[in-house]
């Protein structure tokens, strides 16, 4: 209520707002009814989102709930383009998108955003992603560079020093603290003992299950209990490999579940595929894992029985903290750590406010959520309690510039959106670090030399073309690789390829190449998992 009332959210042409609140309190929801408003009105709202299983659960949600009232919703992500034209002719009134999709749309149309009224940004803390961020960034710079005016609500899990980050979006600010289900935070020790910090009333207390040696023996036990107790837990993992091996350590492990018969069934109607088999053979024990090598047909199997029951350990990702409605009574951060390329770094405080805050579920009517982070040392414990339970959460840092910037230039410039260096310096320059951080001359000066480096660059991948009065075009090859989310060294590659193979070019083989991550020394390449037996059998 205080959005609407205090904040005008379904006013006509309030100002921007930046919503600030814990995961499970109902952010979403305001993006719904503010989208829903616009539709209304006849007018057109994009709802940004960060991961495909979000855009998924959100599209299903909207369709089922506004598709007999008449307003035309559709989707745009890596799984679905059927409705990319839509989008592109401005035929829609609620199109959910994630956010490097409608990057790669507006190579194609960069005045996608004329005639669109709102844009919700959800899980805009994302910005501070190294890896996505500084996509998410341009997008909002562009947004606020837009010729038409276009409100913007962002949506943000729990930020304590904004850092001038409402400034740059001409924001208001909504803060909500309060969590509609308590959550009790606690950190399990080897002792056995869980002891934890209740979040709105702070009380603490301790409860026990009993003595380990291991962490994954710990873990076993957690979840033993809470299968005992006939309740579901998430598992949250580091990386995808690790979530299909703890839930196979599960599978093995726990005793007393029954096998998920419905989520089988259900299988068996899914494309033979290798991670078909495998599900099948942990729902027999009522755990499944939640990861991008499934297939959306699997995600959707595993989220649906989830919500149904069934399947009482879900192994994951840190996807699951973003919104996707798979609540449960548990949620266990049994690797508080993630990667940075071959580097392994501890969560921050907001990624892990994000995992425990998936605990509790007000649709069940839990009187609490728990949940649990596993400490192999006293020093452990004390660390994570000092920096998880009782710290502040991170303030706003955005993640631009921190690494290469070639391929947010080429999609200014396959974008139309400027077409000499100058007009890149400027709009770079426009994002928020360019207007908050980048402030001394050494600094404007090191990212001007970034930028300048990232045009070479680009010029000497011929990805862009410069004439005799300056102004930069886009090759086709440019132009492909960013509408497609490629980089400058996927582009090389397949460039490459094609020279060397120009007899024996396999499409497959172009494909991988495109889609295998641009690492290389001492960090290893990410293959997307072959998921047809079929394929599997002709490599």
């Amino acid at each position: 209520m205080k959005a609407i009332q205090e904040y005008h959210l379904l006013d006509e042409n309030p100002k921007n707002l930046l919503v600030i609140a814990p995961t499970s309190s109902g952010k979403t929801f305001l993006g719904e009814l503010a989208a829903v408003r616009e539709a209304r009105r006849m007018k057109r709202a994009l709802f940004l989102v960060p991961f495909r299983a979000i855009a998924e659960e959100l599209y299903a949600n909207f369709t089922r709930k506004y598709k007999e009232y008449g307003i035309p919703v559709v989707i745009s992500d890596r799984d679905h383009s059927e409705y990319d034209d839509d989008i592109l002719n401005g035929t829609y009134q609620i199109a959910i998108i994630v956010y490097e999709k409608l990057a790669n749309l507006l190579i194609t149309k960069p005045d996608l955003f004329t005639g669109c009224n709102l844009v919700i940004a959800d899980e805009v803390q994302m910005m501070m992603d190294n890896s996505r961020g500084p996509t998410i960034e341009l997008l909002l710079t562009k947004l606020l560079l837009s010729p038409e005016p276009v409100r913007i609500l962002a949506l943000s899990a729990v930020l304590e020093k904004l850092n001038d980050f409402d400034q740059w979006l001409r924001a208001d600010v909504l803060v909500d603290q309060y969590r509609p289900v308590e959550l009790r935070e606690a950190v399990y020790t080897r002792d056995g003992r869980a002891c934890y910090r209740e979040f709105n009333s702070k009380k603490t207390g301790a409860e026990e299950y009993g003595s380990w040696n291991t962490r994954q023996e710990g873990l076993l036990r957690l979840c033993q209990s809470m299968i005992e107790r006939d309740e579901q837990v998430l598992i949250f993992c580091s990386a995808r490999n690790s979530a299909v091996e703890t839930a196979h350590f599960l599978a093995e492990g726990l005793s007393g579940t029954q096998a998920a018969t419905g989520a089988i069934r259900d299988a068996n109607d899914l494309i033979d595929s290798t991670t078909r088999e495998e599900l099948q053979h942990l729902l027999r024990s009522a755990v499944a894992y939640h990861n991008s090598d499934l297939m959306l047909e699997e995600r959707l199997l595993v989220e649906d029985w989830f919500r149904k029951k069934e399947i009482k350990a879900l192994t994951c990702t840190s996807t699951l903290a973003m919104g996707i409605n798979v609540p449960a009574r548990n949620v266990i951060i049994y690797e508080p750590w993630k990667w940075n390329g071959a580097q392994q770094d501890s969560i921050s405080v907001a990624e892990y406010k994000n995992m425990s805050g998936r605990a509790g579920r007000y649709s069940a009517g839990d009187e609490y959520g728990c949940s649990y982070i596993i400490a192999k040392s006293l020093a452990d414990a004390d660390a994570y309690e000092e920096t998880y339970l009782l710290g502040s959460v991170e303030g706003f840092a955005s993640s631009f510039g921190k690494q290469r910037i070639d391929s947010q230039v080429l999609e200014i410039i396959a974008g139309g959106l400027a077409k000499t260096s100058e007009e890149v310096h400027r709009l770079v320059f426009s994002t928020y670090n360019g207007q908050h951080r980048w402030t001394t001359e050494r600094s404007k000066t090191e990212i001007g030399q970034m930028i300048s480096d990232a045009i070479t660059r680009c010029l000497e991948y011929q990805a862009i073309e410069c004439d005799d009065n300056g102004t930069l075009i886009a090759t086709p090859l440019g132009r492909l690789c960013a509408a497609g989310g490629y980089t400058l060294d996927h582009l090389a590659r397949a460039v490459e390829y094609v020279e060397t193979h120009k007899t024996d070019v396999v499409p497959s083989v172009i494909f991988w190449v495109l889609n295998t991550d641009a690492k290389c020394g001492n960090q290893a390449y990410h293959i997307p998992k072959l998921r047809s037996l079929e394929f599997q059998s002709d490599t």
